[in-house]
């Protein structure tokens, strides 16, 4: 079996997330009018996450050091954060983005959402508010399918973009990989059966003949996990936008049951539809 080459992800030791945060925050209120003087680590959520704190702003603020080159893309929230500015969704600002010597892949801070996540008990009760925030989000569409920044991953119809899966495999999740390896290359190198993932690009073609007349796309949030929606005292923040790309409406859905279990379907579409009569 041949071994894959992939890129080195970021790991930082304490007394290197000491130093790198402090010359972000250094950087930061030499750059912009806050004046952070506090920090501590998040402990949920996957990465090097950390929440800023201002007294004299009476303001906290994310920090996201990436880990992984490029994933999350910063190029890609930003073109999110001019999509949603338009429109009613609360999106959290970008303040601010750079590399440092340690932050080599890069970080970003944005705009504390204020609230607290929902769990899975309480996602079905919540589920008529925060399917009226998706239903604006999928509302800004495009004329293609698939990535907001590389276009190599935008197709014209979400049929095509199912027969391309392959290309959207191997240019997927950043940078992660030194060569951008298609399933096939996969199944060459001995890491997947063969004949198991021949027959999956052939089911996968095949279906891609049911989704013809689809040809609308909207932003999806792509990563719908119930702890990524945050109950404000007013309506629902997304969090999370890393996975956000053009889709179907349906592709939101599907991520959902994949945590939560196909019973979570026929609720949801219930309330996405529910103002069509």
């Amino acid at each position: 079996m041949n071994k894959l080459q992939t890129k080195s992800f970021l790991q930082l030791k304490t007394d290197d997330i000491d130093v790198t945060v402090a010359e972000i925050i250094a950087e930061l209120n030499n750059n912009t009018s806050y004046e952070v003087d506090g920090w501590h680590r998040l402990t949920t959520g996957q990465g090097l996450n950390f929440k800023l704190t201002s007294n004299s702003d009476q303001a906290s603020l994310l920090l996201k050091i990436i880990a992984i080159p490029g994933y999350p893309s910063i190029p890609m929230l930003q073109n999110i954060m001019t999509l949603v500015n338009s429109s009613t969704i609360n999106y959290p600002d970008i303040i601010y983005t750079n590399k440092t010597a340690t932050a080599k892949y890069g970080y970003i801070v944005k705009q504390w959402i204020e609230g607290y996540a929902i769990n899975s008990e309480q996602l079905e009760s919540y589920l008529p508010d925060i399917v009226n925030e998706l239903k604006l989000m999928h509302a800004i569409t495009a004329p293609f399918f698939g990535s907001i920044v590389s276009a190599e991953c935008q197709y014209k119809s979400l049929a095509e973009r199912f027969c391309s899966i392959e290309t959207d495999i191997a240019n997927s999740f950043g940078d992660v990989m030194a060569v951008n390896y298609t399933l096939s290359n996969l199944a060459e190198m001995g890491w997947i059966n063969p004949s198991f993932i021949n027959n999956c690009l052939q089911q996968i073609t095949h279906n891609a003949n049911y989704f013809s007349a689809i040809n609308t796309a909207g932003i999806v949030h792509g990563d719908p996990l119930p702890t990524n929606f945050i109950k404000q005292q007013k309506g629902f923040a997304f969090i999370d936008w890393d996975e956000a790309h053009f889709n179907w409406f349906g592709y939101d859905i599907a991520r959902l049951s994949y945590y939560e279990g196909d019973a979570i379907i026929q609720p949801w579409l219930e309330a996405y539809n529910a103002d069509l009569g």
